[in-house]
């Protein structure tokens, strides 16, 4: 937190001579989950079942000093809520309030078409596939932009861990752990209307502390809407790098398309994150640069991941692409959505399996969800919610139930 106040500080100093007269813009965003699954271990003869709020509020304000000097500050707080009023039990559960964002922006550096920012700020490029913060805090970083009319170019660097820092400053310990910083390039290309290319490359140090660890991500991904009707999403990366004498030969890829009809939208996704193969001296499986959760076909049932009840069985309910999560994983998913006034309805079916890892009697599937999702503008409040039907595959298992997974929102901002 001391590290957050400094910055704060510094950044205002450093703002002072652009204060004449600036505009401030005050805005806020609050939304509340509760989730709820049973089921979990597709035995309905043994009882597991839970249900949680997730709650997130913030107040943020834009100081604009002029045309090309901007501060934004975002503080709020975001987790599980529901800790006793009166006697605090179970402790520690109540999430604090803390700076989730604060950064200074300063746009047309040198009379150039650079802008440049510098603080704690969102990390988030396409679905989250190679780097996400999660939505909730931002990463402390630095970015150069540069607009170049119809191509874009961010190079930047993130303090994903600082080992280091204040802490150490005047004790006589000796260096610190390593810190972890990512650092790459994000292109962004526009060759005609309504379609749009990236290009991008990740590099990430010292992931591993004292070992070596150096994985890099090199992807290209693309979207747009080529006819009317139509729209895409396209993506395919390639991990490489090494982790001490063990080299990184990952990949992962995505394609969502969806169409409209006169009176409904149908789609299809396909979703692929490799896995490792025991056999092999490389390590060939999928994970992202940080605990990134996966936004899959934007985030269609206002949370991350795919199905409600798969995402709730993954660690925290957040569907991370990081090793232990969603990985070595591949989902088809088929889905039609349809409005019904100001209701909004889609069903999905996923079917899920692994590409390496085998389970019961050397079965790779996992099954198929069946997912029904709605959302209603509720007197201008966003109002919306999903339900799962997981239906085991032959990997879990034989003579196995179903799991159950349910969402529900209410979501404002202002």
């Amino acid at each position: 937190m001391r590290k957050i106040v400094a910055l704060v500080a510094l950044v205002l100093v450093m703002a002072m001579p652009l204060m004449a007269e600036p505009e401030v813009k005050v805005g806020g965003l609050f939304y509340i989950y509760n989730f709820y699954w049973t089921n979990a271990d597709f035995d309905s003869d043994t009882k597991d079942a839970d249900a949680h709020f997730y709650m997130h509020g913030d107040i943020n304000a834009t100081v604009n000093f002029d045309e090309k000097a901007s501060l934004f500050v975002k503080v709020g707080a975001w987790g599980n809520y529901g800790q006793n009023p009166v006697t605090g039990a179970p402790g520690g559960m109540e999430p604090n309030v803390h700076v989730l964002e604060t950064y200074l922006t300063l746009k047309d550096l040198f009379n150039f078409p650079i802008s440049f920012q510098i603080g704690k700020q969102r990390l988030l490029y396409g679905n989250g596939m190679v780097a996400f913060d999660g939505g909730e805090d931002g990463t402390m970083g630095a970015k150069l932009m540069a607009n170049l009319g119809r191509a874009n170019v961010d190079l930047f660097t993130y303090k994903l861990i600082e080992n280091g820092g204040m802490n150490f400053l005047g004790t006589g310990i000796g260096a610190p752990n390593p810190d972890n910083l990512l650092s790459g390039i994000y292109l962004t290309v526009k060759p005609i209307e309504n379609i749009e290319v990236n290009g991008y490359l990740f590099a990430e140090a010292n992931r591993g502390g004292d070992t070596l660890n150096d994985p890099r991500w090199i992807g290209i991904r693309s979207t747009g809407n080529p006819v009317s009707g139509l729209d895409y999403t396209v993506e395919f990366t390639m991990l490489s790098g090494s982790y001490d004498t063990i080299d990184y030969k990952g990949q992962a890829y995505e394609f969502i398309a969806h169409y409209a009809l006169p009176m409904v939208k149908v789609g299809a996704g396909y979703v692929y994150f490799s896995g490792d193969d025991p056999e092999s001296d490389e390590y060939e499986g999928y994970f992202s640069a940080l605990p990134s959760p996966f936004i899959y076909d934007g985030s269609y049932d206002g949370w991350v991941g795919f199905g409600p009840a798969f995402m709730l069985s993954t660690p925290y309910g957040f569907s991370y692409t990081d090793i232990g999560a969603v990985t070595d994983l591949n989902v088809i998913n088929g889905n039609v959505a349809f409005n019904v006034g100001d209701l909004s309805l889609r069903l999905d079916v996923f079917k899920y399996a692994t590409n390496e890892a085998k389970g019961y009697d050397d079965s790779k599937d996992l099954g198929t969800e069946i997912a029904v999702n709605f959302s209603y503008p509720l007197n201008g409040v966003g109002f919306g919610g999903g339900l799962g039907y997981w239906m085991p595959g032959k990997a879990f298992g034989e003579d196995l139930d179903p799991m159950i997974g349910t969402i529900l929102y209410f979501a404002k901002g202002f």
